[in-house]
Parts: structure tokens; sequence; C-alpha cells
């Protein structure tokens, strides 16, 4: 005996509730999706913070620590923004680091699952390097020359004894070139690098 079409109908609009409720999925607050920096190693000193919106989030709680290799911390933050993103108030490094960001989704009074997001940083592509880098007599004295980087806003560089390793010069100039002084005699080797708005670049070197 089949079911009649009433009864079908009933028993239609019985299920139908739990129907819906079964595949409507709760308000979830986090864990976050993190899509800016989507690499695992970027050449920006100051990396824009993204990730994807959590329908129900009010605000984000963000706690931001960047380390350089050698361990010691450059730049530390704790904030909370009511946008998916954020931009440090400075750069997280001046040449490279590694970034551990965690981000937590606030619901309501609620605070949501934490989502722990790693990267490095390393700006010496994005600052190039001093290339060319030659001595001329310039009236009677010894000069450093070099071509920089369009971005390069001053230059550093050191110079070293080639038998101790003993610093004998270091200097910061904005100009390609600088006058060596009078008491510098070698053998030494020269190690430069620019310094551009991103960070620090490669070192180059030069022995005389």
């Amino acid at each position: 005996m089949q079911p009649s079409r009433t009864s079908l109908a009933i028993a239609l609009v019985c299920l139908l509730p739990y129907y819906v409720e079964a595949t409507s999925p709760p308000d979830a607050c986090g864990p976050v999706i993190v899509i800016e920096p989507h690499t695992p190693k970027t050449s920006d000193s100051r990396p824009n913070l993204a990730w994807e919106p959590i329908t129900g989030a009010s605000a984000y709680k963000i706690k931001l620590d960047s380390r350089i290799p050698e361990g010691e911390k450059v730049f530390s933050a704790e904030v909370q923004v009511s946008t998916p993103s954020f931009l440090p108030a400075k750069a997280l490094t001046e040449s490279r680091a590694h970034v551990r960001a965690t981000i937590t989704p606030i619901c309501g009074t609620a605070e949501g699952i934490p989502t722990i997001h790693q990267f490095d940083i390393d700006t010496a592509p994005a600052c190039g390097t001093d290339s060319n880098i030659r001595i001329i007599n310039a009236s009677g004295k010894r000069q450093l020359l070099w071509i920089g980087p369009k971005s390069a806003q001053s230059h550093n560089l050191w110079v070293y004894a080639v038998d101790t390793g003993k610093l004998l010069s270091n200097a910061e100039v904005s100009e390609s070139s600088w006058m060596f002084p009078d008491d510098l005699v070698g053998p030494a080797i020269i190690a430069i690098r620019p310094k551009c708005a991103a960070g620090q670049g490669m070192f180059n070197y030069l022995a005389f």
C-alpha cells in the first residue's frame, strides 16, 4: 500500500525545519585566512597584512613581532582594528627579519580562534646593489666612485684591513662617491651597500 499524497505532504512539512537547520552553518568566529603577504618571503619592509573578513566579526586583535635573524626584536605591536587589514606604523626591519603575526577575530564579546601567520622580509632585492665600484685620482687624492640604484637614498661603506679584519673607516654618504682619508692605506677591502626607503640593499666589495 502506497502512502497518500496527504501523508507525504505532512511528512515533508515536519522534516523541512530540520533539513534547513542542518544545511545552514552556524556563525563562526575564526580562524581567519591570511591573503597578504601571500608568499613566505617579501622585499617590502612595511608590508600590509590582510585577511579574508569573517561574517559576524566586529573587530580583529593583532599581535605583531618582528625579529632580525640574530634574534633581536625590531618591532612589536598589539592593536585592534575594525577592518580585515593592518599596515604597520613603521618599517619592520632595515634589512632582514622574521615576522610573526597573530590575528584573533572578535565576535560580540567573544574572541574567536587565533591564526598565526609567519613570513620573512629581505629588503635587498627591492633596494638593489651598488655597482661599477672603482678608485680614481682626483686632485692628488683618491676618490671612490660607484653607480647606485635609482631607489637609493644613501650608501653605507666600511673599510677593513685585509690581514687583521680591523675596521679602518666607515661612512654614510648621499652621493655615489667618497673621498679617502689621507691616512687610509691598503691592503684593505671596501664593503658598500645602498640604503633605500624599503630597507638596505646587497653588499658589494672592492679590494685595494
